[in-house]
């Protein structure tokens, strides 16, 4: 169940391109861990913050994904080698976005794997989705 935080300067990059990068986010990231649309949407959590007035960074934005660590688990690989292969899938993802959107600063990546445990706890049945 991966948890992508994005941190981001709202003065370099606007609404409309910001929208665009997280659903790209969500689509990628569901092809990238083998998730169905569906899966997609139900285990991969974005959360978004435009940086304060005290934040320092000259990064248009700071991405991090984190997973469990079985989430790079991989016959034949070991999890450095599939967390690297993701990194240059996300690493050309994010540099078309870049291109595609004009931004005109950098982009800061990381992919951590952790070992954690994570339960969906489902809503009440018959409770009233908000």
């Amino acid at each position: 169940m991966p948890l992508i935080r994005i941190d981001y300067s709202a003065d370099k990059i606007p609404a409309e391109p910001f929208e665009a990068l997280v659903q790209g986010l969500l689509d990628f990231s569901t092809e990238v861990f083998n998730y169905t649309k569906q899966e997609g949407l139900d285990k991969i959590s974005i959360f978004t913050k435009a940086y304060d007035p005290v934040d320092h960074s000259t990064a248009a934005a700071e991405i991090e994904v984190r997973a469990k660590v079985s989430e790079f688990d991989r016959p034949g690989q070991s999890r450095d080698e599939v967390r690297q292969e993701y990194m240059d899938r996300y690493q050309a993802m994010l540099q078309g976005y870049i291109a595609e959107h004009g931004i005109p600063a950098g982009i800061v990546f990381t992919i951590t794997f952790e070992d954690w445990s994570v339960v969906w706890l489902p809503p009440a049945t018959g409770a009233a989705a908000s």
